[in-house]
């Protein structure tokens, strides 16, 4: 049998020979790399990015780029030009070179001479001087192109275009703008002049709706109107978040609002809604696997049916179902005694309750779970929830939850007491009732929430957990988050970080089903999951070392964050290099920076229509130490990891976060 050690040696020779070969006959030599010298106003990465000619990536597997002089002398134009475009009409290529690495293979030399940039010595704006002073104001200000600064036909571009649309989003709807530059090259100075043609300033007229057939037209102009009001000053923006609060009903697959002909005697502009409606039943089916260090499931079943028009008014039911057989911690060890997993909900939601901002949520979920191989559940849980939008991109959902749970754990019944850092109720094996009201607050600035490249999230949690209610635990969770994507290129920096806190009352034990759990495919990737936790031990071992039987029950305190760069491969591949940091304490007073757990890992990503098929391994590069309890109750400080692999692999669907 070939460990994974050679394959892996063996694979990476292949590719290192691979990149060593000798050019394919009729193209110039490997590039190996390709260096910009003397550039100041541009960054080297974007003048890369606009020209043909490039370096060969270190990836394995990545595309190999060979030098075609004729494509070369192409890109030495092209960045002459990309030059010209910012203002910079004196530049020229000082020098090229191509230097010969090894056997056909070269470093490509270009040296860039700037010149002086030729700036902006006046802004003009004509056609804008009947327009009231205040409104007059706003169009001048903040526009693209400076008076002072080098005079860079993009920025002209967007001057024009900022202009315009500002006088459109303030009524102005058949505004339109014309500019022209005088360019004294001898000098290194340009004037710029805008006319705007600015027109009548027009208010919102009639709705209208095209392409609605099943769904009521009545449903559509209320959320249109929610944004395009009838008599105020037309603006663009208006027409955008209309588009977008009805195309969220989700039973459209294309929206389009526009505006129609302008009626200038009467001065308004009519809006034209058109939809294209999607099917409102549908059933989807599929299978997969799910895989890391501690837990795989084989197969992984999924079944959803949804009805977007339940008795009408775009009423939503979705029945979901998952089931799976789940080896813990691998197949090869639980093969003879596989658990069963598996979840059902059904879930109802009614739009338009009272306001067209605000809905009602409710669901019946069964979940037979597995928590670890020590530790499985019956749950039960109904949920009542009133989304409410607050903006375009601000939500607020307070619900009512009601669950009540029975575990099965290899922990005898009066074995702990109260004390203890696991459930009492859960290691009885009596039923455990859980109550709690939740308010959850998203802010999401993403341009895609399967895929996000740009943008940032920031949400907050709050369940206030009550005997009032039917529970059986009193607490406090909190569980702040903060997500950002930045673009670099066609690539992407994402970011992450998560904190919770769980505070039970005075007495109390907290309910496992609460607590936190890091470790898996989503949080730190140096671990299976649910894998990082505190955890408790029949005896504290002679060498501090954790035991293989030590069962994770959970923590009230909780750090974790996350750093990826997404990088883009051809044919839908992608790679990423991430870094996790995470750590869960009995406490959150016991966490410190200082206990973080760190890992350092590559996945590979392919995308499909579902959001990224994902494989990740993870490396854990410390072990600060794992808390421990002993089955008494009493905790006995940190154990070392040792028992646990520093390696961990993940495979799942969609992105980390």
């Amino acid at each position: 049998m070939i460990s994974a050690r050679s394959a892996a040696v063996a694979l990476f020779a292949l590719w290192a020979c691979g990149c060593a070969s000798v050019h394919p006959a009729g193209e110039g030599p490997l590039v190996d790399s390709l260096e910009i010298r003397g550039n100041q106003a541009i960054p080297a990465g974007e003048i890369r990015a606009r020209i043909l000619t490039s370096g060969t990536s270190w990836v394995p597997f990545s595309e190999r780029h060979y030098l075609d002089e004729s494509v070369f002398e192409t890109d030495l134009r092209r960045i002459v030009r990309l030059y010209q475009a910012r203002g910079y009409y004196k530049a020229r290529i000082a020098d090229r070179q191509v230097v010969e690495t090894g056997k056909g293979k070269v470093e490509v030399l270009v040296t860039v001479d700037e010149g002086a940039p030729t700036l902006v010595e006046k802004l003009a704006v004509e056609g804008i001087d009947r327009l009231p002073e205040t409104l007059r104001t706003l169009m001048l200000q903040g526009l693209p192109l400076k008076e002072g600064e080098p005079f860079a036909e993009e920025a002209f571009d967007r001057t024009k275009a900022s202009l315009q649309e500002r006088l459109r989003e303030a009524g102005y709807a058949e505004a339109e703008v014309e500019g022209s530059a005088q360019v004294r090259l001898q000098e290194d100075r340009a004037e710029v002049s805008l006319l705007a043609d600015v027109g009548r300033r027009y208010r919102f007229g009639r709705v209208f709706v095209a392409g609605a057939n099943r769904v009521p037209r009545m449903r559509i102009l209320e959320l249109a109107k929610v944004d395009v009001v009838e008599g105020a000053f037309y603006s663009e923006s208006a027409l955008v978040l209309a588009e977008g609060r009805i195309f969220d009903l989700g039973v459209f697959s294309a929206v389009k609002v526009t505006r129609g002909a302008p009626d200038r005697r009467g001065g308004t502009v009519p809006v034209v809604v058109n939809v294209r409606e999607a099917p409102f039943r549908t059933i989807r089916v599929g299978a997969g696997v799910g895989f890391d260090q501690a837990r795989q499931e084989l197969p992984r079943l999924v079944g959803e049916w949804t009805n977007r028009n339940f008795f009408g008014g775009l009423r939503r039911l979705t029945w979901a179902n998952q089931l799976a057989l789940v080896f813990v911690p691998d197949v090869i060890q639980g093969f003879d005694s596989p658990l069963l997993a598996g979840s059902s909900k059904l879930e109802f939601a009614q739009p338009n309750l009272l306001s067209s901002d605000l809905s009602f949520e409710a669901s019946l979920a069964y979940d037979r779970g597995v928590v670890d191989q020590d530790l499985t559940y019956h749950a039960g849980t109904v949920r009542f929830g009133l989304p409410w939008r607050l903006g375009r991109r601000l939500t607020l959902v307070p619900s009512v939850n009601l669950s009540a749970a029975v575990f099965s754990t290899t922990l005898a019944p009066g074995q702990v007491d109260q004390e203890m850092a696991f459930d009492a109720c859960a290691a009885s094996g009596k039923l455990c009732r859980l109550a709690y009201l939740e308010q959850r607050v998203i802010y999401d600035r993403r341009d895609n929430p399967v895929d996000p490249t740009r943008g940032y999230m920031l949400s907050f949690a709050l369940q206030e957990g009550s005997g009032y209610f039917g529970g059986g635990y009193d607490y406090l969770r909190l569980e702040p988050e903060a997500r950002g994507y930045l673009p670099m290129g066609r690539h992407v920096l994402a970011a992450r970080l998560t904190a919770g806190m769980l505070l039970p009352s005075e007495g109390q034990t907290s309910s496992v089903l609460t607590r936190f759990f890091l470790g898996g495919s989503s949080s730190q990737r140096g671990f299976g999951t649910r894998q990082l936790s505190p955890r408790v031990v029949g005896a504290l071992p002679e060498d501090g070392v954790l035991p293989d039987d030590a069962m994770p029950v959970g923590g009230n305190g909780m750090l974790s964050g996350s750093l990826e760069a997404r990088f883009r491969l051809p044919a839908s591949f992608g790679l990423v290099a991430f870094v996790d940091a995470g750590e869960v304490q009995p406490s959150f007073s016991d966490m410190s920076l200082d206990g973080l757990n760190l890992a350092v890992g590559l996945g590979l990503r392919y995308r499909t229509m579902f959001g990224p098929v994902r494989f990740d391994v993870g490396y854990r590069v410390n072990d600060p130490g794992i808390p421990v309890y002993l089955s008494s109750g009493d905790q006995v400080g940190l154990l070392r990891s040792g028992q646990l692999s520093r390696w961990s692999l993940h495979f799942s669907i969609g992105e980390a976060f």
